[in-house]
């Protein structure tokens, strides 16, 4: 008797993104309640915050992979994790990720100048990266492990689930799941821009290494401007001083503002078609080498083409999951927002 071969979608769809989106957060508040039942004077160890920071992000690569385990899919395939790329299109994501945060970063400036004449006090701490070592710390796990954990949840599982119903809602709904997850309303412009971009950007190439390579390189210059700005001893007085501007100087720094954001959306636009041609020539390559094995098949290979063609029939489920997700992230972003206001 042949053993029984268990087979696998190879694609999510929009109940597992909806999933997905529920169970980040039970796993993170779980995450969340066994860390706050440690002693507090346990909790205040050096090596305790790197590992909560690292479990915290830990639970979006977690989601992921549970999601892929129990709806059956195929982890690697789904999340567009089994592709290729090149040494150009690493260059290439680093050039993506320094016009994102340059080319847009003053509409988070005019949000967050807006939030503070409300009287709003942001709830993120400066971070103090005056060594070589704390920047390498922070450059892994502000940098790169978030980089890896949150695309594998919300690009290569939320994202990638929804774009096979309508891909402009994927990219939209999963930068607004992305945007709210980081709580601090400070960020919401800064991540709503970045989700929409990184969303954009995977549903064209289908391939999670490059919004992986992206984000990495954003955070990752972050964190470099932070540690060179500790070192020179720079404050923020600057974001300070633009509260005072004149409402005519107001008009010519937003005009001029967009004018660099389309700029900036311009270049991405080149940098992206430029990688779709280095992935495309990779692609090549790798057909042209890889000789065909016979009818042998793995069972991560395997897919039922029945149930790749049906269409979910879990539609009010998904919705309700979705509501559920969003509404209890809207909740906790006004909470954030209630509390910089002092109320």
């Amino acid at each position: 008797m042949e053993p029984k071969i268990k087979l696998k979608r190879n694609e999510y769809n929009m109940l597992d993104s909806s999933f997905a989106t529920v169970l980040f957060i039970i796993l993170q508040n779980l995450f969340l309640i066994l860390y706050k039942m440690l002693p507090e004077n346990f909790r205040a160890l050096p090596i305790i915050f790197i590992v909560a920071s690292f479990g915290i992000e830990l639970v979006f690569a977690l989601t992921g992979l549970s999601v892929a385990g129990i709806r059956d899919v195929n982890f690697a395939k789904a999340s567009k994790l089994d592709k290729k790329i090149n040494f150009p299109i690493v260059l290439m994501c680093f050039a993506i990720a320094f016009v994102s945060i340059y080319g847009f970063n003053a509409f988070s400036n005019y949000f967050l100048i807006m939030l503070k004449s409300f009287g709003y006090t942001e709830s993120l701490s400066n971070i103090e990266i005056t060594t070589f070592p704390t920047y390498l710390l922070y450059l892994g796990l502000v940098g790169l492990v978030p980089a890896v954990f949150e695309e594998i949840c919300f690009r290569g599982t939320i994202c990638a689930g929804l774009s096979k119903s309508n891909k402009h809602l994927a990219v939209w709904l999963s930068a607004i799941v992305f945007m709210l997850m980081h709580g601090g309303p400070e960020q919401t412009i800064h991540q709503l821009i970045l989700g929409v971009i990184f969303g954009y950007i995977f549903i064209y190439t289908e391939n999670l290494w490059i919004t992986i390579l992206i984000h990495f390189f954003n955070n990752g210059i972050a964190v470099t401007v932070m540690y060179i700005s500790n070192l020179a001893g720079a404050d923020g007085a600057a974001s300070e001083e633009a509260t005072n501007m004149s409402a005519l100087s107001w008009v010519i720094s937003i005009a001029f503002s967009l004018v660099v954001a389309g700029i900036a959306v311009m270049l991405i636009y080149f940098l992206v078609k430029a990688i779709k041609k280095q992935l495309i020539k990779i692609e090549s390559k790798n057909v042209s080498s890889d000789a065909p094995q016979g009818n042998i098949s793995t069972e991560g290979d395997i897919v039922s083409n029945q149930k790749e063609k049906v269409k979910d029939s879990n539609l009010p489920i998904t919705i309700v999951l979705f509501i559920l997700g969003i509404s209890y992230l809207i909740v906790q972003w006004i909470a954030a927002l209630l509390e910089g206001l002092g109320m």
